[in-house]
């Protein structure tokens, strides 16, 4: 056991060391995660009606994690996390069929040295459940997943074999069948409407249209990224906040929409309609996607005084 860790220790360090000195770098202490202090900010929202509002709220109050947590605040947080694992993550890692024969393999899992290796795997995910259960975060689970369910395929085949018939015909046919299953996931992007495809186009349509240097303030960074520029945070308050902020922080433009805006910045819902803009913001175009009932304005930061309320450009 000795002999493992110290080569599974000299492997991720081997593999992970660049990034390790970037952070450290950038951070400017040694550390195995960028988004240390983001987990934590999270994980006090847990158990919110809207988690990223009450996460926008605490970072723009300042807050910070507290340096110590109550045991009983802590239990409730991985009760809560839990419920939100078996809700959500869970059919998002794994699909149902997958899923039940993940069960079949933990079940079938001997505890050998090669398997409690590989139990051993989910420990450091499992520990997230104290903090903030997400799938993205959670996601080194699948491959872990993959073999479980690997194993799971071969026992079920061999109990089917010894009732029914020979094993050349049953594993493959299991197999077949769990691959079918993940058919509605493959084909997804095919039949489900792009839910971005109106950022994509209004992304696109500032680098075609905008000369200059843009920076492009909104809550997700998904304009800016299409139209390669840099994304700006969009702050909590009114307008008038939001473009003191915006010229404060070199902001170009600024984007609203009725998908993110409401939900997270329902001070800015009136911008949804270009006329109500206030002096100091040109609306330049509005996007929609029918399919997906998405709309994209997109306002055009000018200096103090200049034009007039709402005013489209030629």
């Amino acid at each position: 056991w000795v002999r493992t860790c110290v080569f599974l220790l000299a492997g991720f360090l081997i593999i992970a060391s660049p990034y390790l000195f970037f952070l450290r770098s950038e951070t400017g202490s040694w550390r195995l995660s960028g988004k240390t202090e983001g987990v934590l900010l999270w994980s006090q929202a847990v158990g919110s009606r809207n988690m990223v509002a009450a996460v926008d709220a605490l970072h723009s109050q300042g807050d910070r994690p507290p340096a110590r947590i109550s045991p009983l605040a802590f239990a409730k947080r991985g009760i809560m996390n839990l419920h939100l694992f078996d809700k959500y993550i869970l059919r998002d890692l794994f699909p149902s069929l997958v899923l039940v024969f993940v069960g079949f393999g933990l079940a079938a899992m001997p505890l050998t040295r090669p398997g409690l290796f590989l139990l051993s795997g989910i420990l450091p995910s499992l520990a997230l459940l104290f903090f903030n259960a997400d799938a993205r975060l959670l996601l080194p689970l699948s491959a872990l997943g993959v073999l479980w369910s690997a194993h799971g395929i071969s026992c079920v085949s061999v109990r089917i074999a010894e009732k029914i018939g020979p094993l050349r015909w049953i594993r493959p046919a299991v197999l077949g069948a769990v691959l079918f299953s993940l058919l509605p996931y493959t084909l997804r992007p095919y039949y489900r409407p792009d839910e971005n495809r109106a950022y994509r186009q209004a992304g696109e349509w500032l680098k075609e249209h905008q000369k200059g240097s843009l920076a492009v303030m909104f809550r997700k960074p998904w304009v800016a990224y299409y139209a390669e520029a840099t994304s700006v945070a969009l702050p909590l308050g009114n307008a008038e906040t939001v473009l003191e902020y915006g010229r404060t922080h070199g902001a170009s433009h600024l984007v609203v929409d009725n998908r993110v805006i409401p939900n997270l910045r329902p001070e800015l819902v009136h911008l949804q309609t270009s006329s109500c803009a206030p002096m100091g913001l040109d609306h330049l175009k509005t996007f929609q996607d029918p399919p997906t009932g998405t709309r994209v304005l997109i306002y055009r930061l000018s200096d103090p005084g200049a034009g007039s309320p709402g005013r489209t450009p030629p």
